[in-house]
Formats: structure tokens, sequence, C-alpha cells
């Protein structure tokens, strides 16, 4: 009789915690993305802000500076569609994590 106790005790511990270790699982997998998503991010406006500091040292008179200043347009619109499309990255992969949690909450619940 204590057997069965025990035994169905570990059972409702297992199905208990399963769901949150896939829920841990997911969080971490999710982490891991952001932080190579920031890691790229961060090299891409590093070498654009490179990239600017060289331009900007080579304008070495009035035209090389009014050159560097049309530019400027173009990068900030570079800029522009980077963050834009990091965000949307960072939008999708918070949605799906939500609908995969969802998931598994539901799954549970239903058991």
């Amino acid at each position: 009789m204590t057997d069965n106790i025990i035994e169905t005790l570990s059972s409702q511990l297992k199905q208990s915690i399963e769901p949150m270790n896939k829920v841990g699982s997911l969080v971490q997998a999710n982490l891991e993305k952001l932080a190579e998503l920031q890691l790229q991010s961060f090299r891409t406006y590093t070498e654009l802000a490179t990239r600017q500091w060289k331009a900007l040292a080579n304008a070495r008179d009035l035209e090389g500076l009014k050159a560097f200043g049309e530019t400027q347009t173009e990068i900030a619109s570079e800029v522009g569609k980077k963050v834009m499309a990091d965000l949307k990255e960072i939008s999708e992969m918070g949605m799906q994590l939500k609908d995969e949690i969802e998931k598994i909450v539901s799954k549970k619940d239903s058991e």
C-alpha cells in the first residue's frame, strides 16, 4: 500500500514538474536567441559607427565634409530599417514563446 502511495505521488510530481521543465527550456532557448540577436545588432551598429567615424576623419576639406553630410540620410535610413527589423524579430520571438507556453499550459489543464 505504501508503495502505491509513493508511486502515485511520484507520478503526480512528475506530471506537475514536466510542464515547468518544458517552459524553462523554451525560455532558455528564447534567451539564447535574444542574446544572439543582440550580439549581431551590436556588431552591425559598431561597424556602422566605425565606418562613420572613418568617413568623418577622411573629410579633410569642405567638399569632404559636404559629401559626409550627404550620406547621413542614407545612414539614418539604414539604422532605422535595422532597428525596425530587430524589433520585429524580437516581437515575433515573444509571440512564438507566448504561443508555445500557452500550448503547454492548456495541455496541462486538459489532463
